[in-house]
């Protein structure tokens, strides 16, 4: 029997057939299944629902520096608290959205922030035209390359059940189900909420208790999985993502065959499965007892977000560390006059030592400065609004 595409039902062939990450590979998915939907759904989709799911994602991704199997993380707009807009990079790092020119009242220009050399290059040029004075080579040698702490928050808004992250979240489940022995087709409930045709309270969040048993220190994980119990007819998934995000998929309320209990995880930081058990056996009475997103505890949801945002703080505080030595290494061997895998005379050495020491000096500053920063930035996230909730509207 030809298979056909769970989404639009069109016969599946060699010319349409496509692999679809279970979990959208931009914020990590290795897993794959096959003879599930077609390739136009699969851009469809991915454009719709998975993007906008990943875009929610990433300055979590960022701060993990989460592994994609191809490619690099894109930069994406962010917006502060106070309205200023930046650009979180595939490195981690923020730089400003636009250049700043900063002029005094008869408008001349006294300064210049850029994004890189390149840009604040072109803005000189610019400016030469109007002005046949301005010495672009002396100006760009002035320059100087810097990074600061913003005192101002990030806004990050992770908005459970709005129609694009919700739809990926089901696909997500729809698609682990039919990888177990549960085949998507048999997944009523579940298609009925991709498709619009039915009730959206198959959408559930879980965080009155944690499904997981025994989650490893120091870690995020992302986890599926998928319960079916012929005896009750029902059959769910359980998708978390990042250790915080955790919902319930009811597929269907009349599942018909052998008992199904699999989990799978995996940590997105370094791409490796782990080995855990997800408890997902409930009877319909504990399902019906799930909110829906509009539902949800919120001081379930906070705790937690409270539980894993303290790895994410660290791995990316340990990576602009490392980023920090790095170019202070380069620095320091470029005023020694050395170069990249010579061999340095002990004067060279202490250049570039120095170096080193000055920026971990200046670092430990600004650490102590950016915890209130840090500090504000949990409150901003912790806010009601922030880290809330959304609906699809009927």
């Amino acid at each position: 029997m030809t298979p056909t595409c769970v989404l639009c039902a069109t016969p599946l062939t060699a010319e349409n057939r496509s692999i679809e990450h279970v979990i959208p590979q931009a914020i990590g998915g290795r897993l794959k299944v096959d003879d599930f939907i077609c390739r136009s759904c699969n851009n469809r989709t991915g454009t719709d629902w998975d993007a906008v799911l990943v875009s929610q994602f990433a300055w979590f991704s960022r701060s993990l520096d989460v592994q994609r199997e191809r490619g690099e993380h894109p930069a994406i707009p962010i917006t502060l608290t106070d309205g200023q807009r930046l650009t979180l990079n595939s490195d981690g790092r923020l730089t400003p959205k636009d250049p700043a020119l900063h002029r005094t009242d008869d408008g001349t220009v006294v300064s210049i922030t850029a994004r890189s050399m390149e840009d604040a290059k072109s803005i000189l040029n610019g400016m030469k035209r109007k002005r046949p004075d301005v010495d672009v080579s002396k100006t760009l040698a002035s320059a100087t390359p810097g990074h600061r702490y913003s005192e101002v928050p990030m806004h990050l808004s992770i908005r459970f059940g709005e129609p694009g992250p919700s739809a990926s979240i089901v696909k997500t489940a729809l698609a682990f189900a039919h990888l177990h022995g549960l085949p998507a087709p048999a997944c009523d409930l579940a298609l009925e909420f991709l498709n619009d045709k039915g009730d959206r309270s198959a959408f559930r969040m879980q965080y009155a208790r944690d499904l997981v048993e025994e989650r490893p220190a120091n870690r995020v994980t992302h986890i599926l999985g998928v319960h079916a119990d012929p005896i009750s007819g029902i059959g769910i998934a359980y998708v978390e993502y990042f250790s915080f995000q955790r919902v319930i998929v009811i597929l269907t309320r009349s599942y018909v065959g052998p008992p199904i209990q699999v989990t799978y995880a995996m940590d997105p930081e370094k791409g490796e499965e782990l080995t855990m058990i997800a408890n997902l056996a409930m009877g319909s009475a504990q399902v019906d007892e799930l909110p829906t997103p509009e539902r949800v505890n919120y001081a379930h949801m906070t705790a937690a977000l409270n539980d894993a945002l303290p790895i994410f703080i660290d791995r990316n505080e340990a990576r602009h560390r490392g980023q920090i030595i790095d170019e202070a290494v380069a620095e320091g061997m470029a005023a020694a006059g050395a170069s990249e895998g010579s061999v340095m005379t002990s004067a060279q050495q202490e250049v570039v030592l120095q170096h080193v020491n000055s920026a971990i000096a200046k670092r430990m500053v600004e650490q102590a400065y950016a915890s209130v920063a840090i500090d504000r930035v949990l409150a901003e996230m912790h806010r009601e609004g922030a880290f809330g909730i959304g609906t699809q509207s009927s």
